[in-house]
């Protein structure tokens, strides 16, 4: 079977492929995937058992608050082309994360712990796999397997990044993707 994104699979049945709203975030706008869309993929991959990685569950690293301003994405990093992290949509992102960050303060938590343990609440068959190359960030990650979110924190997650809150294209030149 040949590599497909998940958000690609947003066309197909919903028996192929769930996200959610902490990793679908930057992929939202291209697929007009609200929450009940995936709600009903997140079900339906449950039912079948099927086990779900979500992919970047970290938007890219912008969900550990790490990037306030463009520069601060290192050089040579792809996501300085990305139209996601330039100008007036790398501006949208960070408020959507200011948002989370302020969740996480009231947890004691980081906002990457905070974005984790939202995924891990969605069900059993999600596990998130953040990449990482510092053995800090291993362990930041890892900790957040132990962060218990009740019904009011999760739905105020969910507010905080609501449906069409992505900006910008995935890429910088979509004329190839999905044809």
């Amino acid at each position: 079977m040949r590599d497909w994104f998940a958000e690609e699979w947003l066309a197909e049945p919903a028996d192929r492929a769930v996200l959610a709203p902490l990793g679908y975030w930057t992929v939202r706008e291209n697929r007009g995937a609200d929450r009940a869309d995936l709600a009903l993929y997140a079900e339906t991959v449950r039912e079948l058992g099927i086990a779900f990685v979500p992919y970047s569950p970290l938007g890219r690293g912008f969900l550990t608050g790490r990037f306030q301003r463009p520069e601060d994405i290192p050089e040579g990093d792809w996501r300085r082309k990305s139209p996601r992290f330039q100008g007036g949509n790398f501006q949208k992102k960070l408020a959507l994360v200011e948002r989370v960050k302020q969740i996480a303060v009231q947890r004691s938590v980081t906002p990457g712990q905070l974005a984790l343990a939202w995924l891990l609440a969605q069900g059993d068959n999600i596990a998130p796999i953040p990449g990482t190359k510092r053995r800090k960030y291993l362990e930041e990650n890892a900790a957040a397997a132990e962060v218990e979110l009740d019904q009011t924190e999760l739905d105020s997650i969910s507010e905080a990044l609501p449906s069409g809150a992505a900006a910008g294209q995935r890429y910088p030149d979509m004329s190839t993707v999905n044809r």
